[in-house]
């Protein structure tokens, strides 16, 4: 989790997003995504969450499970751009079904 400011919701916490889920929310636009997560230190304390659209899936051709590792995580041809999201914008946008 990462924290954005809000201008609707002020300082928030919420999960890393590509491009795409960010935009989307944004626009209030549905979109499709897949959860991803990374250890950096490998050790379970500190799981960073990502929401991952399919398109990023496929153009960084993400492997099928849940988790990257550093390899993937820390090289930009092999994993999308990501910016924290507004928990709550993004929960808003999950009740309206854009999901």
């Amino acid at each position: 989790m990462g924290m954005v400011l809000c201008k609707k919701h002020g300082g928030q916490t919420g999960p890393l997003c590509c491009t795409h889920v960010l935009e989307a929310v944004s626009r209030g636009d549905a979109i499709a995504y897949r959860e991803v997560t990374f250890d950096p230190t490998d050790d379970g304390e500190c799981v960073l969450q990502h929401l991952i659209c399919k398109t990023c899936f496929t153009e960084f051709d993400l492997p099928e499970t849940c988790e990257v590792d550093d390899t993937v995580w820390g090289d930009d041809s092999k994993f999308p751009w990501v910016a924290p999201i507004c928990g709550d914008c993004l929960r808003e946008h999950v009740e309206k079904g854009l999901f």
